[in-house]
């Protein structure tokens, strides 16, 4: 595997990697992990850390979720739809 990522050039891996996130994206696990790891990099939320070091530790968080959400949005943003109405379907179905 790693011989033959060696040998693409970067329009072939841009399109493997793509190709790649689509497959993940179009099954339900698949995107209930993205969604998972979304969530965690703290993308849709506010930093509002006030230790310096916290705070740089979420902002290189949140930037990953960036570039995973970008990722995403390039490969297949249906998919993103859905996933947001997964989680909005999870919401209302939450007893408060």
């Amino acid at each position: 595997m790693a011989d033959n990522i060696a040998k693409m050039t970067a329009k072939q891996f841009q399109a493997q990697r793509l190709a790649d996130m689509r497959e993940l994206l179009a099954n339900e696990q698949g995107r209930r992990i993205i969604w998972e790891i979304l969530e965690q990099t703290g993308l849709m939320s506010k930093n509002s850390a006030l230790d310096p070091a916290l705070m740089n530790r979420n902002e290189g968080k949140r930037e990953l979720g960036v570039e995973l959400h970008e990722w995403v949005m390039q490969a297949a943003p249906l998919s993103f739809l859905k996933m947001l109405e997964t989680r909005a379907q999870e919401m209302e179905n939450i007893d408060v």
